[in-house]
């Protein structure tokens, strides 16, 4: 064999060498500091939608609350009177002795709450409603004969209890059907029969109504025949039958999809997976980078998904000082990905130096969970800066504005220390739904009252495939706010409870189909990270969205409110508006009788074309 001359195997070992540290730089802090931050750091510029002169016309609806006298109707009342604020539905409560003097015109509502709404202003609730008012109850009661006509009903049998959902209707996209065996929908109801000339049943169950509307004289009823409306998870619901009873309705929409990722970046154990999850031989570690952030990613560039994770920087239970340097450990896998994400305009948050709580021994908390509570607020606050730190050693232009704490385990304890320790977090995502009793953080939308800085914005659903109960959620979320809010953990995968025993093909596909869900169901709601979904909020909770109403024309007028945000436009049945691209915005179908109107400018005129039937 012919040698080779020495200047060849010299460039040879350049070229080598030259390869070996792009491949080192393209791992490290220098090259993320002088390329990474130019492309990855989401933008907080919202721009804002407000009318320099509105095109209102016409009349606004007018829905009047009466204040109900029990405690029922009080509980419900509030959970509605949430869900109408955060629609962006305008209402005025009022005493029973008002409704004898509350004009009766098509755009005019009351709602009544309790086990005896109005019953005293029966005449004049059957006046208002016989000459063009809209008359709303938002529980059953017992009705005596003398409703019947006004409620349409023909045959009361007393009260009986229900399960499940039908939707003869849609009220708005995403709603499963709730077979009986659920324990999604259990209602406590009057067991009716209805006057089919005059009535329209919207949902049922088991063969009973649950909700039906029911013309009389000029004017319409709407009746929920249930107590269900003091859940969360009927809010959206109940915001969208409001759109059932008048000639036009809208509702407002934040129009913000949120997916998570928790535990991630953290380290990744090089113990071998369980052959089941993908069939076959390899570590944890591998199957995180070949396999489970592969297909993440693919479906978030499918499907436009921005991730926002949450990184922890070690799974020990170590909650005293001196806090270790994790920041060699997992460096490589830590940099490529968080990079990864980063570049893919995701964001990174933090979800705790180990997987313990913010909590106190006095603390409520879940024991059967085995978390190791802190001294005092002092160790929690290192641990939190501690965490900062490593972050920033692999990130150091990324700013840290979201927590999530750990198994969503938190209270007034963890918010101070947070507050005191990491004071750029703006927001904390926990849970919307669920109890407290075992030590979770469940929140509203919005600030906290202790700390003001600080903005909740929980999330609503979890996992990687969705149940009735999740597709319920999800829907009523969006329904009522305009919101998608998800999380998942790289390592649901390998336990056999949260992945329902099922592998890796089975689990992406479920996850791939929510992503679609979302797609399919809400086209107003677009992926962003948690700090723009927060900054979005923000706006639109503090605009308006004033809308008006004249003969088939609907007048619409922003003020300050952020172009991601739209409304949903309720038209009647057999009626509708032209969809496609204006000069206002995009109007798109979401159902019968049902658009959403999203507006490039602040003002518009929609037209609603005459009866189609």
């Amino acid at each position: 064999m012919k040698q080779r001359p020495g200047w060849f195997i010299l460039i040879i070992g350049i070229v080598f060498l030259g390869v070996i540290s792009a491949i080192l730089y393209l791992r490290s802090d220098a090259f993320y500091r002088q390329f990474g931050d130019r492309q990855v750091i989401p933008s907080q510029k919202v721009r804002m939608l407000t009318a320099s002169a509105s095109v209102q016309k016409g009349e606004s609806i007018q829905l009047y609350i009466v204040q109900p006298e029990d405690p029922e109707g009080n509980k419900i009342m509030k959970n509605t009177m949430t869900a109408m604020k955060y629609a962006k539905v305008s209402y005025q409560v009022i005493q029973p002795e008002k409704i004898e003097s509350l004009k009766a015109d098509p755009y005019h509502g009351i709602i009544l709450y309790g086990e005896k709404p109005g019953i005293l202003h029966q005449a004049a609730l059957d006046r208002f409603v016989e000459n063009g008012g809209r008359l709303i109850f938002a529980n059953r009661f017992y009705m005596d004969s003398s409703w019947y006509k006004l409620m349409g009903v023909t045959a009361n049998h007393n009260f009986t209890t229900v399960r499940g959902l039908h939707f003869k209707k849609m009220l708005f996209p995403g709603y499963p059907e709730v077979p009986e065996s659920s324990n999604v929908a259990v209602h406590s109801s009057l067991k009716i029969e209805l006057n089919r000339r005059t009535t329209d049943t919207l949902i049922t169950a088991q063969n009973l109504p649950i909700l039906w509307t029911n013309n009389y004289g000029k004017g319409k009823v709407l009746f929920w025949n249930t107590t269900a409306m003091d859940d969360k998870m009927s809010r959206g619901m109940f915001v969208q039958s409001l759109g059932h009873v008048f000639p036009a309705f809208v509702s407002g929409q934040v129009g913000a999809q949120t997916m998570f990722i928790d535990d991630f970046p953290a380290p990744a154990p090089d113990s071998m997976l369980n052959k089941k999850v993908t069939g076959q031989k390899m570590t944890v570690k591998d199957f995180y980078q070949n396999d489970w952030w592969p297909t993440m990613k693919k479906i978030a560039i499918r499907d436009h998904i921005k991730y926002t994770t949450v990184a922890i920087g070690t799974y020990q239970k170590i909650v005293k000082p001196p806090f270790p340097d994790f920041s060699q450990l997992d460096r490589n896998a830590y940099l490529y990905f968080g990079w990864e994400n980063l570049s893919m305009g995701g964001e990174l948050g933090i979800h705790g130096f180990n997987h313990q709580p913010l909590l106190l021994k006095s603390d409520p908390v879940d024991k059967s969970l085995n978390y190791v509570s802190w001294k005092n607020e002092q160790y929690m606050g290192q641990s939190i800066v501690a965490l900062q730190k490593l972050v920033h050693q692999f990130f150091p232009k990324n700013k840290i504005k979201v927590y999530v704490p750990p198994s969503d385990i938190m209270n007034k304890t963890g918010l101070d220390a947070l507050s005191k320790y990491a004071p750029n977090i703006e927001t904390v995502s926990s849970n919307y739904l669920g109890t407290t009793a075992d030590g979770s953080l469940v929140t509203e939308f919005g600030y906290d009252k202790q700390h003001p800085k600080i903005f909740m914005y929980p999330r609503v659903t979890s996992g990687y495939w969705l149940n009735v109960g999740d597709q319920y959620a999800m829907a009523d979320a969006a329904a009522n706010l305009g919101v998608v809010s998800h999380f998942v953990h790289p390592d649901d995968v390998l336990d056999p409870t949260r992945s329902g025993n099922m592998n890796w093909k089975q689990l992406s596909q479920g996850y791939a189909n929510i992503a679609g869900r979302v797609r399919k169901y809400y086209p107003q709601i677009k992926s962003m990270t948690q700090t723009e979904a927060t900054t979005i909020m923000k706006h639109y909770f503090q605009g308006k969205i004033i809308a008006t109403y004249s003969k088939n024309i609907i007048y619409l007028s922003y003020e300050g409110i952020p172009v991601q945000s739209s409304v949903i436009v309720h038209v009647e049945e057999g009626k509708k508006l032209d969809t496609g691209k204006f000069s206002f915005g995009e109007v798109t179908k979401l159902g019968d009788a049902l658009y959403d109107v999203h507006l490039s400018k602040p003002e518009a005129i929609l037209q609603i074309k005459g009866d189609q039937r």
